[in-house]
């Protein structure tokens, strides 16, 4: 009986492994996406922000001219 009950549980401990491991690695999924994301909007924020410094940059250089 011992051995039965043992090798019925030993599945069972290899599903909630399972299960953790696939919780984990969900949890871990999630983090680089949002990891991945905030990284390209700072890095579009940076674009725009250098954009448009080139921008003002041009117009004084233009308008200081005339």
């Amino acid at each position: 009986m011992l051995i039965r009950k043992n090798v019925k549980c030993l599945p069972e401990v290899v599903v909630e492994v399972i299960v953790v491991a696939a919780a984990v690695a969900a949890a871990a999924a999630v983090v680089v996406v949002v990891v991945v994301v905030v990284v390209v909007v700072v890095v579009v924020v940076v674009v725009v922000v250098v954009v448009v410094l080139v921008v003002v940059v041009v117009i004084v250089v233009v308008v200081v001219q005339q």
